[in-house]
């Protein structure tokens, strides 16, 4: 398995400001340094992001799915492994689910995990938010560089008194099921930092609130695919 299952048992449960754990070394050590080629390889890139539909200039951030990596040359293999990652979240969502009090209950059948890539430029931030309703699990991993600000948690937005922050290091998780009270932001960053965002995500049985969701397949070979829900 590429992910780190015996960690996420082991966690504790952190209570303040609400409910999560931190994972250290989340992904399987060989697997989480070739995955920093897809690093490697948006820093050789970021002179063009202010071009690219990707970027949103409020933030400062580009948001990469699995398919826009391939598209902007990251190498296929790289990115069909962490397609793989993303196979074994799917595989522990119990195991996670087991870690909470409480959690949203998706189908089988109606759930996915999708990936992201997140890259915030220097003075870029992203706003408090608590999640979308179709998000049953998040995992935010601290993937580059080194050193960075991390990921607020905050108790009630922008009460300094409710929050706590994380220690970035890199291959450490985030992990959380969101409610309408799991706040949480990017404060501005001091420089480019970029974040693998995971979410065990659902249809929503009222489709109405959500028009725009569609399902995506990608191909990597003739014996494996992903499926992505995209909303």
């Amino acid at each position: 398995m590429l992910v780190n299952k015996q960690g996420i048992v082991d966690a504790e449960l952190q209570t303040f400001p609400w409910e999560h754990i931190l994972v250290d070394n989340f992904i399987e050590e060989n697997a989480f340094n070739e995955l920093l080629k897809i690093a490697d390889h948006i820093k050789s890139i970021e002179s063009t992001f202010k071009e690219s539909i990707h970027y949103v200039s409020e933030y400062n951030e580009c948001v990469f799915n699995l398919k826009h990596l391939i598209q902007i040359g990251v190498d296929p293999k790289v990115v069909e492994l962490y397609a793989k990652v993303l196979d074994d979240i799917k595989k522990l969502k119990t195991t996670i689910w087991d870690k909470f009090s409480n959690h949203r209950h998706c189908e089988e059948d109606k759930t996915y995990c999708n990936g992201h890539v997140n890259w915030t430029g220097s003075g870029g931030y992203y706003h408090i938010h608590p999640d979308s309703h179709t998000k049953s699990v998040s995992i935010i991993v601290y993937f580059d560089p080194d050193e960075n600000n991390t990921t607020t948690l905050w108790g009630e937005p922008e009460v300094e008194s409710t929050c706590v922050r994380p220690e970035w290091k890199r291959n450490r998780a985030v992990v959380f099921c969101p409610n309408d009270s799991t706040w949480h932001s990017v404060d501005t960053t001091p420089r480019n930092r970029m974040t693998l965002a995971c979410f065990i995500e659902f249809i929503p049985d009222d489709k109405s609130s959500y028009g725009n969701f569609s399902v995506e397949s990608i191909r990597f070979s003739k014996d494996y695919s992903v499926t992505q829900l995209r909303i």
